[in-house]
């Protein structure tokens, strides 16, 4: 998911402007750049559209595809879209180290989304015993995702694959772990594997990144306080509302934001997130969904830095922000 906010966005710091009322009407338009292909995993933005839940406190929210190019990291720099949604810790961080302005002002997802999976039955209880296998990761994974991962369970430098593409060589070799979302990634790794996938979190093991982040420049931030209050409190109702009742309305804008995909594939990957209690998991039951707190970014930013994918001086408390959030500001 990092590949998407890249070093690109060195011009952020013109983001200081005012939001673009949407045409020939008083709302205020946010254009949010989402990190992939809409899917289950942006469904709480979908669920909140379909419900009119922006619409009443004033907004027009346009998603912007992950797969429409410029990336997201552009559009903000640029000023085609205000909101960046669905990023990782990491991408946060990528972000930043490149000297961009933008904070993380909600965290949708207290857990990251992606998971280590495999063939067979036997479900995974502890990832540490996949240390021997090979292993596949795609090149976006690797500057981060992938040393977090040998960290913590001593996997020798030599077990991961070398290849283009992650999802070929996990087709090529049985015994292999491939990293993917719990999304529409897994059904894809199930598809080439022509079998189902047992795949376990590394946050259920500890691991302490985000997902489902709302990255915001600082000046956007500092400029449309109200608006990007309403937005992140009609998204929470929106995730809310998505995992407690019917989806079909969220499912049924997804469907047209991404032909081709299946009331049957949206159902399953919602069912993943419920499971893995991405969203209402984590600190989510004391401080309200999109809550983030300092101890947990200290704790990701101290194991980014032991691995050399943030610089050691980062500080944790400068990479996001809750006055946002309801309650809060």
């Amino acid at each position: 998911m990092s590949a998407a906010l890249s070093l690109g966005a060195l011009g952020l710091a013109s983001c200081s402007r005012d939001v673009a009322e949407a045409p020939n009407s008083p709302r205020v338009r946010l254009r949010v750049a989402l990190d992939a292909r809409p899917s289950a995993l942006h469904g709480g933005l979908f669920q909140a559209m379909a419900d009119g839940l922006y619409a009443r406190r004033n907004l027009t929210v346009e998603p912007i595809s992950g797969e429409v190019q410029p990336g997201a990291a552009q559009r903000l720099a640029a000023g085609t879209a205000e909101l960046a949604l669905g990023f990782d810790s990491q991408a946060l961080l990528n972000l930043r180290s490149g000297g961009a302005p933008v904070r993380a002002v909600a965290a949708f997802f207290q857990k990251d989304a992606r998971a280590l999976a495999v063939r067979g039955e036997t479900p995974l209880t502890d990832l540490a015993a996949l240390a021997p296998r090979p292993f596949a990761f795609e090149e976006s994974d690797l500057a981060a995702f992938w040393p977090l991962i040998q960290a913590r369970y001593g996997i020798a430098a030599d077990r991961l694959l070398s290849g283009d593409s992650a999802l070929e060589l996990f087709q090529a070799t049985p015994d292999a772990v491939l990293a993917v979302d719990i999304g529409p990634e897994l059904e894809a790794a199930a598809r080439a594997a022509a079998q189902p996938l047992q795949w376990r979190l590394p946050a259920e093991e500890g691991f302490a990144g985000y997902g489902s982040l709302v990255i915001a420049p600082d000046g956007f931030a500092r400029d449309n306080a109200r608006a990007l209050s309403a937005f992140i409190v009609a998204t929470a109702e929106g995730w809310r509302d998505y995992l407690a009742r019917d989806p079909a309305p969220a499912h049924g804008l997804i469907s047209r934001a991404a032909p081709g995909v299946t009331a049957e594939s949206l159902m399953a990957q919602r069912q993943r997130i419920i499971d893995a209690g991405l969203v209402l998991g984590g600190d989510a039951p004391v401080y309200g969904i999109g809550s983030m707190t300092l101890e947990r970014w200290r704790d990701y930013v101290e194991a980014a830095a032991a691995v050399g994918a943030v610089a050691t001086e980062t500080d944790p408390a400068d990479v996001f922000t809750v006055d946002f959030l309801p309650g809060r500001g």
